[in-house]
């Protein structure tokens, strides 16, 4: 068996990704081949070696191919946080030559094994998601879009970190032009920005993939566990990879134990201070007082 899986990466999620994908392997039936599509932005070659060596142990399950995110028109939307590659996802199914296609957030922890989710049929939908909320929880501004674009707003919203694609539906549909047609429009309201133009171009209409294909873990909410299955989403910020995740992300000890396997087994947040990642924690500055207010009240 076959596999196809796209993931989008740039320098502040580089360590992040290396977990994603040695996890995804790791746990991945022995017998199934996985098709990697990497949309990369700022990653030099030695960065692909790096991959390359984390997933050395798999070395004859994987194809890796890569795409030059520069090179793609991501639309006039502001992004989030000062970045457009959340709108990769808008563009993989109809970039990707595959009928269907595994989209995973470069900030997830697999413990379970992907190619269940392709045994699912969606059963003639375009995606299958795992619920987040109904409309009427989404932030006000995105809620008003959502609702002015024609969903309810009991209609079920689902969280793009994992979703699975019927490619060849989202080509026929044109959903990728929909999107960014929604971004030019709308995209002064969105925080969410990949996540709500999704929900909104297919219009509530997807197929519930099961909870634990997508479960949620905040940096001081509960934390991973040994025991902890399926899909860890390390959602919020600080990553725990970020500059002093080590301390403000209550899951670091269990991505700490996924991340000695990789090529970044030594990797100290403090140590890596690079312009890039220093930009990154400036940015989430409010984040991060959160986060360090929580963590001296609660330690």
């Amino acid at each position: 068996m076959h596999i196809d899986i796209a993931i989008a990466s740039d320098q502040n999620m580089e360590v992040g990704l290396h977990v994603t994908l040695y996890t995804s392997l790791q746990f991945l039936d022995p017998d199934c081949f996985i098709n990697i599509h990497l949309f990369s932005k700022d990653l030099p070659s030695k960065a692909i070696d790096r991959i390359h060596h984390t997933l050395s142990p798999f070395q004859d399950r994987y194809h890796l191919q890569l795409y030059d995110v520069a090179s793609l028109d991501l639309g006039s939307g502001r992004g989030l946080h000062q970045s457009k590659m959340p709108y990769v996802i808008l563009l993989v199914a109809k970039l990707v030559e595959a009928e269907k296609l595994l989209f995973l957030d470069a900030d997830l922890i697999i413990r379970t094994d992907l190619s269940k989710l392709f045994a699912y049929s969606l059963e003639e939908k375009v995606v299958g998601a795992v619920f987040e909320s109904s409309v009427s929880k989404v932030w006000s501004k995105e809620r008003d879009v959502l609702v002015e674009i024609g969903l309810s707003e009991d209609a079920p919203y689902f969280n793009s970190g994992v979703v699975l694609f019927d490619a060849k539906q989202w080509k026929q549909k044109n959903l990728t032009s929909r999107c960014f047609e929604i971004i030019e429009t709308y995209g002064k309201s969105l925080y969410n920005t990949d996540q709500t133009v999704i929900n909104a171009a297919v219009k509530g209409d997807f197929f519930l993939l099961p909870k634990h294909y997508n479960q949620p873990f905040y940096p001081r909410g509960y934390p991973i566990t040994k025991e902890t299955s399926g899909i860890c989403h390390l959602l919020g910020s600080p990553k725990p990879w970020d500059i002093f995740g080590e301390i403000l992300h209550r899951s670091y000890p269990t991505f700490r134990g996924h991340l000695e396997q990789t090529a970044f087994c030594n990797y100290k947040s403090y140590l890596s201070p690079s312009p890039s990642r220093l930009r990154r924690a400036f940015n989430l500055s409010r984040s991060y007082s959160v986060a360090l207010q929580h963590y001296l009240k609660y330690r």
